[in-house]
């Protein structure tokens, strides 16, 4: 992804994207120009919101300022990824290294979420 790519090339939530309006952000550099604890201090900005934009830069290989991919992505989505993308790799198929990573990336966050809501789930019948 191409930093100066507007913000939009990000599919943020909607309260994400209007929050970060708000301050002025509309370009994927502006946004990893900024840290976690100054985009806290945004009032619209909760920790729902900064986890979707950390998860959504995660996927394009970006984080905040100050942060690593592996400080916001679980170690077991981590692993995921790498097991996919090196999966994808002895297949063979055609796409470029990096395209792979991203989708490693987002097929992991998926199966994660998954998970936790079948534990969810799992607990709400057990309660």
């Amino acid at each position: 992804m191409n930093l100066s790519s507007p913000l939009s090339a990000l599919n943020l939530s909607n309260r994400a994207m209007n929050a970060l309006s708000g301050i002025g952000v509309k370009t994927v550099q502006q946004l990893v120009d900024k840290t976690v604890f100054s985009l806290s201090l945004v009032k619209a900005i909760g920790k729902t919101t900064i986890q979707d934009i950390q998860e959504k830069l995660a996927i394009h290989g970006l984080s905040l300022k100050g942060e690593t991919i592996s400080q916001i992505v679980s170690p077991a989505v981590e692993k995921m990824a790498r097991e996919i993308y090196i999966g994808s790799l002895i297949r063979g198929t055609t796409q470029d290294c990096e395209d792979h990573f991203k989708s490693a990336i987002k097929a992991a966050l998926f199966f994660e979420k998954r998970l936790f809501e079948e534990v969810g789930s799992i607990n709400k019948d057990v309660d």
